[in-house]
C-alpha cells in the first residue's frame, strides 16, 4: 500500500495557487461550506479534500474524503 503524506495549504493566497483558482473565489467556497478551516489564525485546507468538494459539494461529506 503507498501511503501519501496529506497536502495542505495554508493562507488564502496558497490555497488559491493551489487550485488553480482566484482568492477571493475560495473565499466564496469557504462561505458556501468548502472544507477551509481557521486553524491557529490561519485559513488551512487539504488539498484532496478541496478537490472532492469542488467535484461534488452537494455530495460531500468528511467522512469520505
Amino acid at each position: 500500500m503507498i501511503v501519501r503524506p496529506i497536502e495542505t495549504a495554508e493562507g488564502w493566497k496558497q490555497i488559491a495557487k493551489r487550485m488553480g483558482r482566484s482568492e477571493y473565489l475560495v473565499q466564496k467556497w469557504q462561505k458556501e461550506g468548502a472544507p477551509i478551516f481557521l486553524v491557529n489564525g490561519k485559513w488551512t485546507a487539504e488539498i484532496a479534500e478541496l478537490w472532492a468538494w469542488v467535484k461534488d459539494p452537494a455530495g460531500y461529506s468528511e467522512s469520505a474524503a
